[in-house]
């Protein structure tokens, strides 16, 4: 796969290092997950080569635990691999939480509203909230 793709790797693996060195990697990330698209489009299509030469000589059991080898090799080499698609975006930066703002609806969450904020005892004192069925079973 290396031998193959020999230029493309050169070229990944010095932006990979600058990327994987980088105290800031916002300029980096663009370039690394167009490089990084192509470099994995070839990753897949060997995995894939691997894995099915394994499945038609009938070691189909043992294909997982080969795809998770060729990839952890893959790891090994590219520890940055993972970051390929990254999307950086600016975050909106929310005013500072005040004494009071718990009245104002946009800087907190009701829990009566919300069920996913309740805790089980919130819940268990509110019997509205089970249905009781009874099942028959004859």
């Amino acid at each position: 796969m290396l031998a193959e793709n020999k230029i493309a790797f050169d070229s990944f693996h010095l932006l990979h290092d600058k990327y994987a060195f980088a105290s800031d990697t916002d300029p980096l990330q663009e370039g690394f997950n167009y490089e990084g698209e192509k470099i994995l489009k070839i990753i897949h299509e060997w995995e894939n080569k691997l894995c099915s030469q394994s499945e038609k000589g009938g070691y189909g059991v043992y294909t997982d635990g080969l795809s998770e080898k060729f990839q952890l090799l893959v790891r090994k080499t590219f520890p940055m691999i993972d970051h390929i698609g990254i999307i950086i975006t600016a975050f909106k930066k929310t005013p500072d939480f005040k004494s009071g703002d718990e009245l104002n609806s946009d800087m907190s969450s009701s829990v009566k509203e919300n069920p996913a904020l309740q805790s089980g005892e919130d819940v268990i004192e509110r019997p509205e909230a089970f249905t009781l069925r009874k099942i028959n079973l004859s």
